[in-house]
């Protein structure tokens, strides 16, 4: 895993396939905003526990993550845990085409920083798109 400030998304990570997780810790909290793009489909786990499926819907609409479905301790792990399902070749909608987080997370408007990024890359053929189901 790598140690970045902020969130970057697949491709700027050299991952062009598979999945990627952003790990950091919090404090307390009550909700956590996406702003900006997430793409394709993840899962929201604290403490090893997974809290939501979020898709990029949640980040366009901003709509909040409740975090009291988990019992929160004084310092908390968030792990962010994104697919990614391929792409739409379409030249102008190129730059829409990353994946994973573009922007900030947010927990009761406290941008989140120092993250620990990683990926798990499949390189066989026959790994097809998973949707979580929770």
């Amino acid at each position: 895993m790598t140690s970045k400030r902020d969130v970057l998304p697949m491709e700027v990570m050299g991952y062009d396939f598979g999945y990627i997780i952003y790990r950091t810790t919090f404090m307390r909290g009550k909700e956590m905003n996406f702003i900006g793009a997430l793409h394709d489909y993840g899962l929201v786990i604290i403490n090893n526990k997974t809290l939501q499926k979020v898709d990029n819907i949640v980040a366009i609409l901003s709509k909040p993550v409740r975090l009291d479905k988990v019992t929160l301790e004084k310092s908390n792990i968030l792990d962010i845990f994104i697919e990614n399902c391929g792409r739409v070749y379409a030249p102008s909608r190129l730059n829409d085409q990353r994946k994973g987080l573009r922007g900030r997370v947010l927990i009761n408007n406290v941008q989140l920083i120092g993250y620990k990024i990683g990926n798990l890359n499949f390189n066989e053929v026959g790994f097809f798109c998973v949707v979580f189901i929770i």
